[in-house]
């Protein structure tokens, strides 16, 4: 590969003394990655292309953005067929039955082999090449990012601090519908799952619009909580909903999982969530999708949320507590929640999905124990139950998903045991 001709003592620099309204370009010298690079190709009648490409097709040049068949500069009647630039002069590298199927017609001079070449530039490299090329001497390039609608989130290691503003323009290069670059600037999120965060490229614009399952959402990526990476798992927990169930989401955040819910399903869904702005756009996204008679936003604790239900009667089949790092403490309202309602429920005890890390060993043993202990039960006396592995999102960390039926006994209280007549009797003789 042709070596940029960017300093990197000077990228250094001048990426920390960048006004706001300069984001890198000087930084990026895109003629530097031009390069031709020398290739076999065979000369071939426009007649001949098709068969000689399907003969030939693992030994076909393959280059993102390259044509591996180009016009002949010499004559219109001919094509050259670029090869594999593993391919050595004499065509040494083909298989047998390739080598086969065209000597005929290189002995016949009908094809002739040729020296040829492509050209590489800046805009047929990918991102990962670009960085390859211009950032020296780290352990990993930046390799992805999460996206919401315009907006790409990434989360630069020390190391790539010094080239944020060109990594954030290279991203706006090689991505049509990204307009904006943020870096979090923190690895400590507020209570509301928020993250400080810095733009690195683009436009200042951080209200967006994503369309998941069908459903639109209308947000400000700084201030609420958004993962594009989880929209399996919203459809997986979605699909799993029965119509008309009655859905309690503890922690909804915008609504991911309770907009899809009640516009798919026809689900009634209590829909709650500490941060403000988190219900402000939950309620306008109810309205935008049209299903805010199917859904009741609060704005409390998740706690007093559930509590809430409760003391206006309110029967839920389904519990969702999306809040991976604090959820399975939670469960603690569970405990006793439907002491004395025996008279008014009268649906089967809920089934809660519960987010949460692990990094044990045994994870799903883990997590199914962190849960008992909090419900002050046993991990036997948990109905229903399994885990589910759901990512990965760190080195030996995984979220997880604890599903489970919460046991009568840890909702109702403890059935209470009648004492033994003859028990009475002696004790009151005694």
């Amino acid at each position: 590969m042709a070596s940029s001709s960017i300093d990197t003592t000077a990228l250094s620099t001048s990426a920390s003394t960048t006004t706001s309204n300069d984001y890198g370009l000087h930084l990026l010298d895109r003629s530097s990655f031009t390069q031709r690079i020398p290739c076999r190709a065979l000369r071939v009648p426009c007649r001949k292309v098709a068969s000689i490409v399907t003969n030939l097709r693992s030994s076909i040049l393959k280059v993102s953005k390259v044509k591996p068949v180009i016009t002949d500069q010499s004559s219109k009647e001919y094509r050259l067929i670029l090869l594999g630039t593993h391919l050595k002069e004499g065509l040494d590298g083909l298989d047998e039955q390739q080598s086969k199927s065209i000597q005929p017609m290189l002995t016949s001079g009908e094809i002739a082999e040729v020296s040829s070449a492509y050209e590489l530039d800046y805009a047929r490299m990918t991102a990962s090449e670009v960085f390859r090329q211009i950032i020296p001497n780290v352990k990993e390039h930046p390799a992805s990012f999460e996206t919401a609608g315009h907006v790409a989130h990434i989360n630069l290691r020390s190391e790539l601090l010094p080239y944020k503003r060109l990594i954030g323009q290279v991203l706006l290069d090689k991505n049509v519908h990204i307009t904006t670059v943020v870096n979090k600037t923190s690895t400590i999120a507020s209570e509301f799952r928020t993250f400080p965060m810095e733009l690195i490229a683009g436009i200042d614009n951080t209200a967006v619009q994503v369309k998941e399952m069908g459903v639109k959402f209308q947000f400000d990526f700084r201030q609420v909580y958004w993962n594009s990476r989880l929209q399996h798992e919203h459809e997986y927990i979605v699909k799993s909903i029965e119509k008309h169930h009655v859905v309690c989401d503890m922690m909804a955040g915008i609504g991911p999982f309770a907009i899809p819910a009640a516009k798919h399903k026809q689900a009634l869904v209590y829909a709650n969530d500490l941060n403000p702005k988190s219900y402000e756009y939950l309620m306008k996204n109810s309205k935008l999708n049209k299903v805010e008679k199917n859904l009741h936003g609060y704005n409390m604790c998740g706690r007093e949320f559930v509590r809430e239900l409760i003391s206006k009667q309110i029967q839920f089949d389904i519990v969702l507590m999306n809040l991976p790092a604090t959820a399975i403490e939670f469960l603690d309202v569970f405990v006793g929640l439907l002491r004395g309602a025996q008279e008014w429920w009268q649906r089967g005890a809920p089934l809660v999905h519960t987010y949460c890390f692990s990094s044990a060993v045994d994870r799903k043993q883990d997590v199914l124990e962190r849960v008992a202990v909090v419900l002050k039960c046993s991990v036997d006396d948990l109905v229903d139950a399994s885990v589910r592995e759901v990512r990965d999102v760190a080195p030996n960390k995984w979220m997880m998903c604890v599903s489970f039926r919460v046991p009568n006994e840890v909702l109702f209280g403890p059935t209470r045991k009648k004492r033994r007549t003859e028990d009475s009797s002696t004790s009151v003789s005694s």
